[in-house]
């Protein structure tokens, strides 16, 4: 009996080890649903928020999917932003989110 359980905590351990040890390789929704951009993402990289799609919105702090659809629809509702600022006129932009990101944004026509 006492063999059978050190055998078990043997075995744990062991299994434990190989896991650790193992590379992560996790991917979310956001990266699953995500379309290719023509421009590989980067965290310097400029936004357009007039003609990103969702992907290279995606890309800006605090976006995730959800909220790059709803800067994609809010601009096919009521036409391109006309400043940076505008984006806080989407549901789920706050001022936090513009701040992070406004070094990346523009406005372009």
């Amino acid at each position: 009996m006492l063999f059978t359980i050190r055998l078990k905590r043997l075995s744990l351990c062991l299994l434990a080890t190989m896991l650790c040890s193992m590379p992560v390789l996790a991917q979310t929704d956001d990266q699953n649903d995500a379309q290719p951009s023509a421009q590989p993402a980067s965290k310097s990289t400029q936004v357009d928020i007039n003609t990103a799609n969702e992907a290279q919105l995606s890309q800006l702090s605090q976006v995730g999917k959800k909220k790059a659809q709803e800067i994609i629809r809010h601009r096919e509702l009521n036409g391109p932003f006309k400043t940076v600022e505008d984006l806080v006129k989407v549901k789920g932009i706050g001022q936090n989110t513009l701040e992070k990101n406004r070094g990346r944004l523009l406005a372009g026509q």
